[in-house]
């Protein structure tokens, strides 16, 4: 069960920009050098993980992520994993990948509060659920006694029930490898794509909101009755053109001929 928290508490509020950074440093092996380096989203995929063990797919998270539509990946692992866990928390993504030192802070007092929560929620502490900080985490011991525990008779029952396939050079490992490595290829393309496709749909909304600016300037010089030399030369600016440039309706007409 996930323990749900909205606020960061008067202790996380207090520590310093350099605590909470040696805080999350304390478990990756990669340190981050700042709060804004946490844009890259690669850190909470790790620390969820520890936290939930599989609920984050560490295979593709982007460790050294150092382009936003990777940083977009990652922290779209993190939301997945969260609806995945129940955690009650929207991912500000848009602005976190910006890398801005506000919202980056704000985002790990709001982590820390949770990991601190569901950490003392299991019952148990940092050093007896994750290792020692800054190693990558090993196995829990329950597990590994549990794998332990079976019978020699299991096995030999295994053995006979299931005849072991011939040790030879396989081509089928070598084609089930480059299968996930074009997957992977395919997923990290999707990304991308969707990446550009919100730096397009972000460059259309400029375009409509400086063309109406431009717009009401040009509607504002055609209203003045009076001769300007100032308005003549706003609008000659206004509906400057370039060599070879033609308007979209006479481009229209020669595709039609």
């Amino acid at each position: 069960m996930v323990v749900n928290v909205t606020a960061t508490n008067v202790n996380t509020e207090t520590m310093s920009r350099h605590e909470m950074l040696a805080w999350i440093n304390g478990y990756l092996t990669n340190k981050m050098q700042k709060i804004e380096s946490l844009c890259s989203g690669s850190a909470y995929c790790i620390l969820l993980d520890r936290l939930f063990p599989n609920s984050v797919p560490l295979k593709r998270v982007k460790v050294k992520a150092n382009q936003e539509f990777e940083y977009i990946q990652n922290f779209k692992l993190l939301q997945q994993a969260f609806k995945n866990c129940g955690v009650d928390k929207e991912v500000p993504v848009d602005r976190l990948v910006r890398g801005k030192f506000q919202d980056n802070f704000e985002f790990l007092q709001w982590f820390k509060k949770f990991y601190d929560a569901n950490i003392g929620y299991r019952g148990c502490t940092d050093t007896e659920r994750m290792g020692e900080s800054g190693q990558s985490g090993e196995p829990h011991k329950p597990a590994m006694i549990r794998r332990a525990t079976y019978s020699k008779d299991a096995e030999k029952e295994a053995e006979i029930s299931t005849p072991r396939a011939p040790l030879t050079p396989s081509s089928q490992s070598k084609a089930e490898d480059e299968n996930k490595e074009t997957q992977k290829g395919c997923e990290d393309l999707v990304t991308e794509v969707e990446y550009y496709k919100h730096i397009a749909e972000q460059l259309d909304r400029d375009v409509t909101f400086y063309y109406n600016k431009l717009r009401a300037i040009e509607v504002l010089c055609q209203k003045t009755t009076e001769k300007s030399p100032f308005v003549d030369t706003i609008l000659n600016i206004l509906w400057a053109t370039e060599e070879g440039f033609k308007p979209p309706e006479e481009i229209m007409n020669d595709e039609e001929f």
